[in-house]
């Protein structure tokens, strides 16, 4: 049988924990009785990071979504030390507004740091390997003709462009910047629906770019008030 002891924790006042269990687990269960099984609440077991503590990867994923802070590396909530993966993927907003590369979100995850839309379908966007650069919809009246955002890839990888309406694409002008970059439309893959306003939800055009060796490449600017492009970044 498990013990129990009191664990002080960054997150809150002193809270009973569970050896070998994930603590955050135990701290998004309450106020459920120690009585119960936190297995019938998270049935996969808890994964040991590099710092020695256990947690299961979606309670970490929400620790990090609701606890960190834009550029801010990921550190275990309870000795601080750095859980960082290196990315192959590395990104700036020429604004010098959050931009950063992530894991592809799950269904009503964030698509900005500075708006509360959602992401209501990944559509094909939602597959192993895939990353996402979560950014700021601030840039999004970034003139067409300007770099609003710089991919350095590591690896070979293919960027999709994924707009939210073919409105967005001839209002923002972004074909003429798309062929000269060397994107081209990609009709296989099904585009993200995501919530906003005034038109949401929203859906559209995907144009991808296949980058066969590491390398940078310039994002320009989506050059309407509706909202930026999604990029989805596959390297797998």
């Amino acid at each position: 049988r498990d013990s129990v002891r009191q664990h002080r924790s960054p997150l809150g006042p002193p809270t009973l924990a569970l050896s070998d269990q994930c603590r955050l687990a135990i701290s998004l269960s309450r106020p459920l009785a120690l009585s119960h099984s936190l297995s019938t609440f998270f049935p996969s077991p808890p994964l040991s990071r590099s710092c020695g503590h256990a947690f299961h990867a979606a309670c970490l994923e929400h620790y990090f979504a609701t606890s960190r802070q834009p550029g801010q590396r990921p550190r275990c909530p309870y000795c601080r030390s750095s859980v960082h993966a290196p990315l192959p993927v590395e990104a700036r907003a020429v604004s010098g507004l959050p931009l950063e590369p992530v894991a592809a979100p799950r269904r009503g995850g964030r698509c900005h740091f500075d708006r509360q839309y959602r992401f209501l379908d990944l559509g094909d966007f939602g597959r192993a390997g895939m990353l996402y650069l979560l950014s700021s919809n601030e840039d999004r009246k970034t003139a067409s003709s300007a770099v609003m955002w710089v991919v350095e890839a590591r690896v070979p990888c293919t960027i999709h462009l994924n707009y939210r309406s073919a409105r967005h694409v001839a209002e923002g002008r972004q074909e003429a910047w798309l062929r000269a970059k060397g994107f081209a439309p990609n009709g296989a893959l099904r585009s993200a629906v995501s919530s906003g306003v005034p038109n949401g939800p929203y859906s559209g055009p995907v144009y991808s770019k296949v980058l066969s060796e590491p390398g940078s490449v310039e994002l320009m600017g989506s050059a309407t008030w509706e909202g930026t492009y999604f990029v989805f970044i596959d390297c797998s």
